[in-house]
């Protein structure tokens, strides 16, 4: 749990420089990745058939 905020503070940081967080899943993508950092991404993109 403490990674996933400390990961939400490095993306704020990355908003905050004006830059763009491209999110890319991959099979499987599931819970606390995609709670915490996979769908806060700018642009967000998944393989073919990808679990997510």
């Amino acid at each position: 749990l403490m990674q996933m905020a400390k990961t939400s503070q490095a993306l704020a940081r990355l908003a905050e420089a004006g830059l763009p967080y491209i999110s890319i899943l991959t099979n499987p993508t599931m819970a606390g990745v995609m709670a915490s950092f996979a769908s806060l991404g700018d642009v967000i993109i998944a393989e073919p058939e990808a679990l997510i």
